[in-house]
């Protein structure tokens, strides 16, 4: 029942804001609310007509595309003079196709593992490149031309228009012999990754681009047997650190990828929806003693088989679906599934999304509290926490003044 008149216009203007919004593909505009992204290794990315197949099969509305991958080849488009080029083809035309069909694009960049540019990376006493003990070579983030190179990247491929730009391999190796790197009892590597995402968000969100980063599982408290303190440390990978300065964390909790008994599960890979809702539980967990805003969570999800593992289970749409299902029952709205396979073919899924929320229509709620009494403040902060929508409270003292542009944008319901 509505209470007052100035409670009707809330009410009032939420119902035009939903009547105007849709979730259907393909006539609308992704909500950034409700980002169900897909991993597409290049062959699919080069083809526009495969790509709409595994986003029917798959009811998702955002894809990721490589424009530096894991071998640190560089998309063609973005025009790096001097660059080796990636088989990642015409990203210029299949954005503008995937933005006409309401489909939100995401750039992955593999930041800081790559072994094509080895005048950045890591050397040993005798000069030559460092690899470590995966066989991997990595760039040095103490270098001002390490940052200025993937700076670059990142806003050439914001430039291209993608909507997102996603930062995985944004850690330190974890190896510890015979590295040239400094220790993490030496210098707090979380500093330095902090530093970079500070940087890349300042001059991506000027370009009005989100940002996304890949994180390890075992950097949230309880996730597994050892330390996610030292895990962090060694890394430089700090969970709530970096939520509070990117728009979207991306935990990778792959089932296959933790050890038994993790969070009580015998054998995870065999439990994909008990290991995503237990995590996601505990990632909540860590997050609410954060003070302030902080990073919508996104999750990574399995869909591939561990195939390298003595004992695995074979993921068809049901343990997929599992670790949807498990997503949404932990109170989170976004995900995205990994399959690093271009012969992968995604089986049809089917799984049922939440019916509604008011957080798909508008990203934050500026209450305006003319009266500025204690009970109507809570009792407003209580329906929109119930609603899933961030608040936050100004007031004249603030110094904030509201503009047109607020209003017009729908970011702000006056009551």
């Amino acid at each position: 029942m509505i209470r007052n008149s100035k409670l009707a216009v809330f009410f009032v203007i939420l119902n035009c804001l939903f009547m105007s919004t849709t979730n259907s593909y393909p006539a609308q505009e992704t909500s950034h609310d409700q980002i169900r992204a897909l991993y597409l290794p290049a062959d699919i990315a080069n083809d526009v007509n495969r790509i709409f197949e595994v986003i029917r099969n798959t009811d998702t509305n955002a894809v990721i595309i490589d424009v530096k991958d894991d071998l640190g080849l560089l998309a063609s488009d973005l025009k790096v003079p001097g660059a080796k080029t990636s088989s990642v083809r015409n990203l210029s035309k299949t954005i503008s196709v995937l933005k006409k069909k309401g489909i939100y694009a995401i750039a992955r960049i593999v930041t800081f593992k790559d072994p094509e540019r080895t005048d950045l990376c890591y050397k040993r006493e005798d000069g030559k490149v460092w690899v470590d003990r995966e066989r991997k070579k990595w760039l040095n983030p103490y270098l001002q031309t390490t940052t200025d190179y993937l700076l670059d990247i990142s806003k050439r491929a914001a430039l291209l228009g993608f909507d997102e730009i996603q930062y995985d391999y944004i850690r330190f190796s974890n190896t510890k012999k015979g590295s040239p790197m400094p220790s993490y009892s030496e210098i707090d590597r979380r500093k330095i990754i902090n530093s970079f995402l500070r940087k890349a968000t300042e001059m991506l969100h000027k370009l009005h681009v989100k940002v996304s980063v890949d994180v390890f599982g075992c950097i949230v408290e309880g996730a597994t047997d050892s330390s996610a303190d030292l895990n962090a440390a060694i890394l430089g990978q700090d969970y709530v650190q970096i939520s509070k300065i990117v728009d979207y964390i991306c935990p990778m909790i792959y089932p296959s990828h933790f050890p038994n008994y993790s969070m009580q599960i015998p054998f995870p890979d065999g439990s994909p929806y008990e290991t995503v809702y237990k995590f996601l539980k505990l990632s909540n967990k860590m997050l609410q003693k954060a003070k302030g805003p902080h990073a919508i969570v996104r999750p990574y999800l399995q869909a591939f088989s561990a195939t390298w593992m003595k004992k695995f289970v074979t993921y068809t749409a049901k343990e997929i679906v599992a670790q949807i299902n498990a997503t949404y029952d932990s109170g989170h709205q976004q995900w995205a599934l990994f399959n690093f396979n271009p012969n992968f073919t995604y089986p049809k899924l089917s799984y049922e999304k939440p019916e509604y929320a008011v957080s798909d229509i508008v990203d934050k709620v500026y209450v305006i509290s003319l009266d500025r009494t204690l009970e109507r403040y809570s009792f407003v902060s209580e329906q929109l926490k119930n609603a899933n929508i961030s608040l936050k409270k100004f007031s004249a003292i603030d110094g904030y003044t509201l503009t047109f542009q607020d209003v017009n944008n729908k970011s702000v319901i006056q009551i």
